[in-house]
Order: C-alpha cells, then structure tokens, then sequence
C-alpha cells in the first residue's frame, strides 16, 4: 500500500481495486450492453440497436417512445418520500420523548439536507428501467455532517453477500487527461507519461469504490489511488434497492420489450411506405393518350372512355394494422403497464371497480418498491447516524429542518444526542401503493368508519402539513365560528324582550359596535371579551344597624365576626320580635371573650 505524504493516510491498492472493477466489468458484460440498449431507444437512437433498419432518408421512429413515457410515470409514481420517525409507544419519560424528538429532526435534516426529494425521481427511473438504486452515503466535510446520494452511473457494479449486505460498489467514468492534471497536479507527470504527453485528446477510465475499509477514487490505467477517505463505520456506506427477481441476474423492466418497440417502428415505417405508394401511384392511361396534363381541372382525351383512365390500385395490406395494436399490447403486457394510465380505455362504461381492476399491475409495482424502499432508508438513515457521531462526535451544530410542514431550529451534538442509537422507523403510512387522490379517499373512509383519528389522519395525508399545529387552528376557528354564531343570533330575541317589558337597546347598541370593529379588522374573541365585558357594580352603603354592628366590632367588615383585643373571636347575637303592643324590636349583642 501506499502512503498520503500530504494527510499520512495509508492509501489501499491501487492495483488490487483496478483488477477487482476489472473483474466486475466482465461478470455484467451483457448486462451492460442491454443498459445501452435501453438508454439508445429512450433517446430515440435505433440505429444504435438495430443498425440499418431504417432508410437512411427517413431515419426517425414513427411512433411515440413508450418506453421512455411509461418509465417516467412509473417513477414519479414512486418517487414520494416515506415519513421518519424515532417516536416509540409508551416512552418512560418526558426527557426520552424530547431526545427521539430531536432524533427525528436530525434524521430528516440529513434527507432534506442531501436534497433526496429532487433526487427520487431519477432514482427510481433507474430502478424499474435498470432493476437497481444505490443509495451511497458521504462524508461532507464542509458542512460537518452525512450527504445521502443517489447513483447516476449506469454502468455501476457491485457484490452483496447472502444476507443482501452490500461488500463493494464501484462507478466507473470517463474523465479527460488533462483535467485528472489540474485536478490532481502531485500525479500529473504519470499522468502525461502513461498518455504518451496527449492528454488533451486521451479519456482515462476513473472509478469510484466503495467498501469496508473506505471510499477511494483510483485512476484504472495508470494504477494510481487519488482520493481515499478511511471508513469510520463498520459497514459500507452504500445500500442497493434491487428489483425482484429468481433469475439471479440484475434485470431492468423494459429489457423484454426493447425489440417490440423495434418492431414497431418498424410496423409503423412499414405502413407509412405503404400511405405513400397508394396515394402516389403510378397513372394509367391508353395508347391514343400522347400528353398528360398535371394539375386543377386538367383533362386527358382519349377514345376509349373515361374507364381507360385512372391510378393503379396500390391497397394497403390491412393486416399492417392489426399487427401494430397487438404489439401495442404486447409491450403493455410485457412492460406491466396498464392502459388505464394514458387514459385511453377500450369500454363505453367503466365503473371504478374495473379502472382499480386495470390498474392492479402498477398499484403492485408501486407497493412492492414503497415496502423495499422504507427497509433500504432505514439503513441508509443509521448509516449516517453512525457516521455522524463517527466522524464529528463532539462538534456543536446547529440545523435548521422543516418538520410537519414547520421549520425548526435545533443544536445538537452526534455523541451526546445520537449517543449509539442509530435506529430509525420508515414508513409510507396508510396510503403505501396509493395515488394522492385514493389515497386520499381511503383515509376519508377510514375515519368516517372510526378506524383511524384525525390526528392520525392528518399525519398519513399526502401533504406535508403541521398535524398539531392543524388541530389547534382548527379548535380556534370552532370556537370563533360558534362566536360569531352566537352574536348572530342576540337580534332575533329583541321582540321578546320588548314583549316581556325589557329593554333592548343596550344588546342592540353591543351588537352594532361588534359590527363596526368586525369591519376594522379586529379578532372576534377581542371584541367579544370588550364589547361583553361585565359593568361594575357599585356598593351600597351600609344601613345604620350596618353601621352599628361595625362599630360594635370594633371596625371589622360588617356582617362579620370581629377580633378581640385578647385574640379570641368575636360572637354577634341578634334577636328580632314583636313588644307587648305590636312594635317591631330588633336586640343585638356582641359576646366577647377574653382568656384568663
């Protein structure tokens, strides 16, 4: 092995590595050539795949590329990220709920960081049309913390052990000579010499390779190790999505129809030729005709009548069009892409139940990646906890995430927050499978059948929405609404308050000025809580036998027991009747007691 001068890293070897992408490259030879051949026909090349097929005067297909279509709307079909959460049922304390809290935010910083969401849709394009996403895990070392990639080679190449663990991984590029020099000036002179000094006009061949023990960029010929960064975990950092199969072999699903489309064209081209010697067929006239003149209302005298005179009858074969329908469903069928989703059925009535029938085939496709895809971002999410904590342990950060439709500020430390836990729950939720707008429907099902709650609703809507933050605004606007409702309804009971002999001027006038600051803009509960607020009532003053009793207590509250000098309570006794002549007398007396 070699050595860094520059970090004093022991680099791995080159050669090794060099002749491991070697041997890789040979395994999925044929696999890559059908890759090509893939990537030629959604970009329209057939020349590519088929070589002189077509007329060099008309090169260009005649149909439109239903590859390229169906692919793309497979993959934006499954391209929606599935929710992370480190929440668990019946968590002992309050201080552990606010630890997986933060837990959760962290793990969707580092998707939101990496930009996943933008990156999904040319991932699962690689998915269904070459059977494998590799999600690969970086350090960045500028902003301190895990970079989530999506691979972009086509040609990639990798081994996985039983358990479907990934052991390497290898990108190889194409790169010019002359920028591997700038890039990389203390390999510049082996560089030029392995070009022979024409780096200007030479590529060289570079790989990018991943395993346990780091990740390298080394240069195939010359054997040269450019980059190497340690692994600091104890796994490889990438983790490959592959599409189902008992063949054993990485397989897209469009390999099998590349040649119906072929074909098709070529139908197409066939029918076209066809169009075009029936309307340009050759004229028939007899042998006393000596000139034909060309154009509008143009005549031709002949002796033998007009049934002499006419265009040869080129027919089209009708079987050119049967043909071009049938391998029209052939493709379908081969490629599990149901008519339902162009739009064009082949029914005068449908009912839902037989567009969810003719839909059946990409509903499972897009299941069955969703279930693949939550266990692959569960690794994929503890590998950058590790190498979070691995690499920047005891650095203070301080993230900014967008969490339940709400950004949120939070700092944290890998070793203090993440301390070991690297698990982390993917889920796709209720709707896995589902488009936005049944998805939709299913929920709406579920809660009006008491399935689910609201709250759970609003976490599996298709939205990316503050759950509780919802709630509450929607207990505010209940309750505004009931507000509101009420003062609406103070008018109709004017009448009967003036059919009992009340008045109703002060609820009229509170009525009108609710009016008048609902037009200046005020909140409801303002208004309700000025306009409505109780009047104060004024205290009467006291009665002379009031009085009385408060003096007689020695200024204590009237009507209560007073205090002694010694301490002890006060007792009043009142004694109210009638004298001998009928006279109202009223007796008080005021007991107090004194201790010895």
């Amino acid at each position: 092995m070699a050595v860094d001068a520059q970090k004093g890293t022991v680099l791995p070897d080159a050669k090794r590595i060099a002749s491991r992408v070697e041997t890789l490259r040979k395994r999925n030879s044929e696999r890559d050539k059908n890759y090509l051949k893939l990537l030629a026909i959604r970009d329209g090349d057939y020349d590519k795949v088929a070589p002189g097929l077509f007329p060099d005067d008309f090169d260009k297909p005649l149909i439109a590329n239903f590859i390229d279509v169906s692919a793309r709307d497979i993959a934006e079909s499954m391209a929606p990220l599935p929710a992370v959460n480190c929440q668990a049922p019946g968590m002992a304390s309050e201080a552990e709920r606010k630890r997986q809290d933060k837990r959760q935010a962290i793990a969707n910083y580092y998707v939101q960081h990496s930009r996943l969401e933008d990156q999904m849709p040319e991932g699962c394009d690689r998915f269904g049309s070459f059977g494998v996403m590799a999600y690969i895990v970086e350090p960045d070392f500028q902003a301190k913390c895990p970079f989530i990639r999506i691979s972009d080679c086509v040609t990639s190449h990798f081994t996985v052990d039983r358990r479907g663990n990934t052991k390497e991984y290898a990108e190889v590029y194409e790169v010019p000579a002359d920028q591997l020099c700038l890039d990389y000036p203390e390999y510049e002179q082996q560089i030029k010499v392995a070009v022979g000094h024409r780096e200007a006009e030479v590529n060289l061949e570079v790989a990018q390779w991943y395993d346990d023990e780091g990740i390298s960029l080394v240069l195939l010929k010359p054997e040269i190790t450019l980059v190497h960064v340690p692994n600091k975990i104890s796994r490889c950092p990438v983790r490959l999505v592959l599409r189902p199969n008992i063949t054993g072999t990485t397989k897209g699903q469009f390999d099998d129809v590349i040649w119906v489309q072929v074909a098709r064209a070529l139908v197409a081209m066939y029918t076209l030729n066809a169009l075009d010697r029936a309307v340009n067929a050759p004229l028939v006239t007899p042998d006393d005709v000596n000139e034909v003149e060309i154009g509008p209302f143009s005549t031709i005298q002949t002796k033998q009548g007009r049934n002499s005179v006419g265009y040869v009858d080129l027919a089209v074969n009708p079987a050119l069009f049967p043909e071009n329908q049938m391998l029209q469903q052939e493709q379908r069928v081969g490629s599990r892409y149901p008519e339902g989703r162009s739009g064009s059925i082949d029914a005068s009535i449908i009912t839902g139940q037989g567009v969810q029938a003719l839909m059946g085939t990409f509903d499972t496709q897009v299941a069955t990646f969703q279930r693949l895809n939550a266990t692959a971002l569960e690794d994929v999410i503890s590998i950058c906890f590790e190498m979070d904590q691995a690499f920047w342990p005891n650095v203070e950060k301080t993230i900014r995430v967008r969490e339940n439709g709400s950004p949120v500020k939070v700092t944290y430390r890998p070793a203090r927050d993440i301390a070991g836990e690297f698990v982390a729950d993917v889920t796709y939720g209720a709707i896995a499978g589902l488009d936005p707008n049944r998805g939709l429907v299913f929920i709406l099902q579920a809660l009006a059948g008491q399935l689910i709650s609201k709250d759970t609703a609003r976490r599996y809507l298709p939205v990316d929405i503050n759950a509780d933050a919802e709630e509450q605004r929607i207990n505010i606007e209940g309750v505004r609404d009931s507000l509101v409702a009420s003062i609406a309804a103070l008018p109709q009971a004017l009448p009967m308050m003036v059919t009992n002999g009340m008045d109703p001027r002060q609820i009229a006038v509170q009525v009108a000025d609710v009016m008048k600051r609902l037009r200046k803009g005020e909140s409801i509960e303002d208004i309700v809580e000025e306009v409505f607020a109780p009047e104060e009532e004024e205290q009467p003053a006291p009665s002379p036998l009031e009085a009385a009793t408060e003096a007689a207590q020695g200024g204590g509250p009237a009507g209560l027991p007073g205090e002694g000098s010694g301490g002890a309570s006060d007792m009043l006794m009142m004694l109210a009747g009638l004298s001998g002549g009928g006279s109202p007398n009223l007796q008080a007396n005021v007991s107090r007691m004194q201790p010895m």
